[in-house]
């Protein structure tokens, strides 16, 4: 071993004056040219990172549609017959389809459509359309226009806030029209939804005796109020020299003109206005959702809820800024008053904010550890050239990522932060043999840059590619986890490239820079430096830290390991038990797993779901125990409510919603002093609710990974509704006694009754009248009809035209009504109509065509869907299912099993394409072989690492472990690289393995340790990137140590008898 350490490589070394003329040489001798590729990367980056739009999360692509059918009136049973069945026949046709699930309720029939991955879902949704148009025919005529639309992220709201004062509902609901037409005036806002207020209807409240008094009827009615209410052009009339527009304008602005419309005559000359039958007032629309809000804890007030959705592409950011400076000005202008009220209750903008500030803060202490570490061991000069890598290389991301339309999100932010430890990892191995090769005293700063890029470019490629052919891999999963997590794949890939291209190109051009082209190391005079100011230049120039020492004595050991055969073999089957012991750990359970870990968010749901026909003003009574509960949480900035509303979990969206109500929680953030964790407080609120009995009340909390599915989830498929209840009951059961189930809930509700209203075919023959005709009376007469509509300015008002309500408010009133037949004779309801009450059932689902009934359950934190299915399997294994019946499983485990899968399956193609690569790269499979056992060598790593912090084995961390399977190999590659190197230059085998531990030590070990370092921010700050963190510090950490003793020693053991004779 040579007195520097530095290897008998260089000893032997000189330099190749043909590498003058070569292109290494083109970016340092052509410094000019190189200034203006890093000024172009300098702007372009900037461009680009303006350009890319800032989002919570990626936009999901997650390949679903619905199909939504109104038939007014229609039971479930007939919507299943009438709409549901017809739809899911004709969309049968449609390529790419996956599964089927439909749900039809009274008057309403919704089909989910999810599409096998890869399908072009706009073209799907398309060919959609034209299938359930071909459906319509086959369908009720008073179907109204079947609703086709795409499932997408981008629809859900991304700033919610609510509007209260001392307003009535009526006023307060004009304020909220106004926002809401202003906002969506903005180029970025797609739609804004209002929840809550008072909207009014002119009513026109007939009485049935009056009416028959004058020989009138509701269609006479409405007739007479339509042909009045219009305005017709005429033309223009010529006087003098102006030319005048005529035209007739007989709408109604006012009550008044509406009572003075004539309905009839009496005789020659008597007229009959409409306030003769009616009585004609100002009434508020049929309420269909209730909302109000609580600030601090105070009592609930009346409020109304605006929610926003962004346009696809669109920044959150600039959408939530834009939108608040609108409310700004609309105050400032007199739109809405100052006394107006505005509270926020979710703000997406704020959080991004919030977690981006988070990243960056993470990203500049990883980047100060990594340029202290360079400092102390390679010095000031080649710390700053290393340093620079990291600039430069997130500069050319953001272009790239701008180019290919990515935009700024949680999961690109933390892509950029992960590789930090990784793009300094070329930079760091390039520096550092420039440095040693300056050491060595025979070449000056270029000649050294020079030889290095000669020597490194083919194991820096290699090592790069094996990196990015791992995370590449991950691009080409499938599903919602594959869209979801593209960004991380994505953005490491490119920063991996773009780091190998500087590395290769500027970082040489740099190091020339700084030192001098003819700059050369005079080892002994540096070593004999004396005085404070020269050691501190010694320090600057070489490092604080000198790892000399260090090499020293790694190299004794490695050269007593592999002289004594006995302790090779002992510490070699010691790896091997280490190996084992770390796989049982996940085997037995102690190393438990999780799909993802509970998050802390500073927002969750509250839902409220009472018995099927519960009216709105019962569920609003019975909302307001929870919200009493609520109020009692100090960490509760404020809350907002919504009744009428379907709940978060429920995508049914159909109008029998009384019975729902959804509570938007909005707690204090972590900023502002929240100490408490937000799932914690979630899980106590739960625990302060379980008594209650009246209504189901759940709790939903947000998700680290993308969607919402319930923790468990299992079908019930079969055709008998009896059957599928007695297997229902048994399910509930079961999953009742399994500890960490919370939630359970069931598709299949009973309603309470129903009204059955019987026609006799042959009566209605004998009077002259058909079903249509008495359904639609019937209708009019309770529900009302809408006559016409007034429109003054901005204001749209129905005139609606119904029975008076107290007048028809039981049955008997009903069936002593009279209809006139096509004769115009009047006929008694009472002589064609029966009613009789008969159970019901509040939706009926289906999946790919077979009757379903859905239980779903959530999970307490700790716990997981995937272990409670485990749970569910071993306790209804011995369960008998009747013929005709099976179970199809779903949710949070179903998912994860997908997930699970996917990443499987692309960490297989990336693990072939680094065998292909080494084999290329050594021409030998044994070479290859050798390398690829750091992979193993690294799980031993993550298996004791995570069971020590007390951390499952996540789907983030299982990431993590994907990432290190590249990241590893890289050290592998680096030794034999040397070792290869110094046998082609004839240096003794057992000398050339030792020589090549001890000169690779360094850079194996800085890139290790900032990779490592570089994780530390990320594992302390996040709980999502907990797992995936401690997997890549254990993982890499272990794996350095036995890679720089196993790999020599397997290396030995292998190819001793080719090269010792």
């Amino acid at each position: 071993m040579s007195k520097h350490n530095d290897s008998i490589y260089l000893q032997k070394l000189e330099f190749d004056e043909n590498l003058n003329k070569s292109w290494m040489a083109f970016f340092i001798d052509r410094v000019r040219f190189t200034w203006l590729v890093i000024i172009i990367i300098l702007i372009s980056g900037t461009i680009g990172l303006k350009n890319l739009p800032l989002e919570s999360m990626p936009e999901v692509d997650i390949g679903m549609a619905y199909i939504i059918t109104t038939l007014p009136g229609a039971s479930p049973e007939s919507i299943e017959d009438l709409v549901t069945k017809k739809i899911e026949k004709q969309i049968s046709k449609v390529e790419g389809i996956d599964t089927v699930t439909s749900t039809s309720m009274n008057s309403s029939s919704m089909v989910m459509v999810q599409f096998v991955s890869g399908t072009d879902t706009k073209k799907a949704v398309s060919d959609l359309k034209d299938k359930v148009d071909l459906a319509k025919p086959d369908m009720p005529k008073d179907i109204l226009e079947p609703i086709v639309k795409e499932v997408a992220f981008d629809q859900m709201p991304i700033w919610t806030f609510s509007i209260s004062g001392n307003f009535d509902g009526y006023r307060l609901y004009e304020y909220a029209k106004t926002i809401k037409d202003e906002l969506e005036r903005q180029a970025l806002i797609s739609e804004v939804n209002i929840s809550g207020g008072l909207q009014k209807e002119f009513g026109v409240l007939i009485d049935p005796k009056k009416l028959e008094k004058y020989k009138l009827n509701l269609t006479i009615v409405n007739q007479s109020i339509s042909s009045v209410n219009m305005t017709i052009p005429i033309g223009s009339i010529e006087i003098g020299d102006y030319k005048h527009t005529l035209n007739v304008d007989e709408r109604f602005y006012n009550l008044d003109k509406l009572k003075k419309v004539v309905v009839g005559k009496t005789g020659d000359t008597g007229l009959i206005y409409l306030e003769d039958i009616a009585e004609v007032k100002e009434i508020p629309k049929k309420i269909t959702s209730i909302s109000r809000l609580s600030v601090n804890g105070k009592e609930p007030k009346n409020a109304i809820t605006l929610s926003v959705v962004k346009k696809k592409g669109g920044s959150i950011v600039d959408v939530i800024t834009n939108g608040t400076k609108t409310l700004d000005e609309m105050r400032k202008k007199g739109f809405i008053p100052k006394n107006l009220e505005i509270t926020t209750v979710v703000d997406n903008a704020k959080e991004i904010k919030s977690d981006l500030s988070h990243l960056i803060r993470d990203g500049l202490i990883t980047i100060a550890l990594v340029f202290i570490t360079l400092l102390l061991i390679i010095g000031a000069k080649e710390a700053l050239v290393a340093g620079t890598a990291v600039p430069i290389v997130f500069l050319i991301t953001f272009a790239i990522m701008s180019a290919f339309g990515q935009t700024l999100n949680f999961l690109s932010m933390f892509a950029l932060i992960l590789s930090l430890g990784l793009l300094v990892d070329d930079a760091i191995v390039v520096i550092s043999a420039i440095n040693q090769y300056k050491k060595s005293g025979k070449f000056t700063t270029r000649e050294a840059a020079l030889l290095v890029i000669r020597d490194y470019k083919k194991v820096l490629t290699t090592t790069t590619l094996t990196v990015v052919f791992i995370f590449a891999s991950m691009l080409f999963m499938t599903g919602m986890i594959g869209s979801f997590i593209y960004p991380i794949p994505f953005v490491v890939s490119v920063v991996l490239l773009a780091s190998l291209f500087i590395a290769l190109t500027l970082n040489p051009a740099l190091a020339v820079l700084i030192s001098g082209k003819d700059s050369k190391v005079d080892f002994e005079k540096h070593s004999n430096i004396k005085g404070k100011k020269g050691l501190l230049k010694k320090a600057l120039d070489q490092g604080f830290i000198s790892i000399h020492s260090l090499e020293q004595k790694y190299g004794d050991i490695l050269e007593n390991l592999i002289k004594t055969p006995k302790k090779l073999k002992k510490f070699l089957f010691g790896i091997f038990i280490l190996f084992i012991s770390a796989f049982l750990l996940p085997i037995t359970g102690i190393l438990k797993s999780n799909f993802f870990p509970a998050t802390d968010a500073d927002n969750f749901y509250v839902n409220l779901e009472l018995e099927p026909g519960t009216k709105l003003e019962k569920t609003q009574k019975e909302v307001s125990y929870i919200e009493n509960i609520l109020r009692k949480e100090k960490d509760i900035e404020s809350f907002s409510t919504s009744v009428g509303t379907p709940t978060s979990s429920d995508g049914r969206g159909n109008s029998n919603s009384e019975q729902y109500a959804i509570i938007s929680v909005k707690l204090f953030s972590t900023d502002d002093g929240r100490k408490e964790k937000s799932y914690k407080i979630a899980q106590r609120i739960r625990d302060n609710l379980k008594d209650y009995k009246i209504g189901k009340v759940s709790i939903v909390e947000q998700s680290a990974g993308p969607g919402n599915s319930a923790a468990f989830e299992i079908k019930i498929a079969g055709e008998d509704f009896d059957t599928l209840d007695k297997i229902t009951l048994d399910v509930k059961k079961t999953l009742s006694t399994i500890p960490g189930v919370i939630d359970i809930t069931t598709s299949k509700k009973p309603l309470p009754f129903e009204f059955e209203i019987s026609l006799d075919p042959s009566k209605l023959a004998l009077y002259d009248l058909s079903i249509p005709q008495v359904a639609t009376f019937l209708k009019n007469v309770i529900d009302g009809s809408e006559a016409s509509k007034i429109y003054n300015k901005d204001e749209e008002i129905i005139i609606r035209t119904k029975f008076d309500p107290t007048l028809v408010d039981n049955f008997d009133k009903i069936k002593d009504l009279k209809i006139k037949n096509n004769k115009g004779i009047d006929v008694y309801l009472r002589d064609i109509v029966s009613q009789n009450f008969k159970s019901s059932i509040f939706s009926i689902s289906r999946v790919d065509g077979e009757r379903v009934v859905t239980i779903s359950a959530g999970a307490k934190a700790g716990f997981n869907g995937t272990t409670i299915q485990a749970s569910f399997d071993k306790k209804m294994k011995n369960y008998k299912l009747p013929t005709g019946y099976k179970f199809i499983t779903g949710g949070e485990s179903e998912e994860n099993a997908k997930s699970i899968k996917s990443l499987g399956v692309s960490m297989m193609y990336g693990l072939i394409c680094i065998i292909g690569l080494l084999v290329l790269l050594y021409d030998s499979y044994k070479q290859a072989f050798l390398v690829m056992i750091t992979i193993p060598l690294s799980l031993i790593g993550v298996f004791f690492g995570l069971t020590l912090f007390g951390q499952p084995l996540s789907f983030p961390g299982m990431i993590g472990l994907v990432a290190l399977f590249g990241i590893v190999v890289r050290n592998g590659i680096i030794l034999f690289d040397k070792i290869n190197q110094n046998l082609e230059e004839d240096i003794e085998f057992r000398e050339s393995i030792i020589d090549a531990g001890i000169s690779r030590l360094e850079p194996v070990l800085l890139t290790s340790i900032c990779t490592v370092l570089g994780m530390i921010p990320l594992t302390l700050s996040n709980p999502t990137w907990t797992g995936l963190g401690l997997s890549i510090i254990f993982g890499l950490s272990t794996s350095t140590f036995f890679t720089l003793l196993v790999l020599p020693s397997l290396y030995y053991i292998f190819f001793r008898k080719k090269y010792v004779k």
